[in-house]
């Protein structure tokens, strides 16, 4: 990118930031004064008055302003008077561009708040679970006590089952 062309970029940028009343930093980083305050501040005393509190001599040697300072005190002046058209046209569209923005940025905000809710939420079951783990271990614990003792239990039956079985066909085989 040649220079010219990036200087001529960076002007349309501050010409634009300064329609919109944004201040746009220069090169140097300060930053450059808006229309509005270009507006309000007093416009300098034409070379003419000044010329006149001079000798004839110093006026030809000063430099009057020529025809052209005419116009471009004319073009400055339209050019004002254009921007105080058009500002608020460029107020209405920056903010209708920047609506669907900002529409956005409150629905991630909303999620954000949800996601974090939901985050919560998932960390106080988990601390749940791993109090379930810790107990758990017991519990397997006592339930094979238990089932052995069952297993004890139902053997021991069975046993005495089989005695009762013998002792039937005992009384069977003496009463028949």
């Amino acid at each position: 990118m040649d220079p010219q062309s990036s200087h001529s970029q960076t002007d349309a940028i501050k010409a634009i930031s300064n329609v919109l009343r944004e201040p746009a930093p220069r090169s140097g980083g300060e930053l450059r004064e808006t229309t509005a305050a270009t507006l309000s501040r007093p416009a300098p005393a034409p070379a003419s008055i000044s010329a006149e509190s001079k000798t004839p001599s110093e006026c030809d040697d000063a430099g009057l302003p020529g025809p052209s300072s005419g116009r471009r005190h004319l073009r400055n002046t339209l050019w004002r008077f254009v921007v105080l058209c058009v500002e608020p046209i460029f107020r209405r569209l920056r903010e209708y561009l920047l609506e669907p923005l900002a529409l956005l940025h409150e629905r991630l905000n909303g999620r954000v708040v949800e996601t974090r809710a939901a985050t919560e939420r998932i960390q106080l079951q988990m601390q749940l679970i791993r109090a379930d783990l810790d107990v758990l271990p017991k519990q397997l614990v006592h339930l094979e006590f238990q089932s052995r003792n069952l297993a004890k239990q139902l053997a021991h039956l069975e046993g005495q089952i089989s005695i009762l079985a013998d002792q039937l066909k005992h009384l069977k085989s003496q009463g028949g």
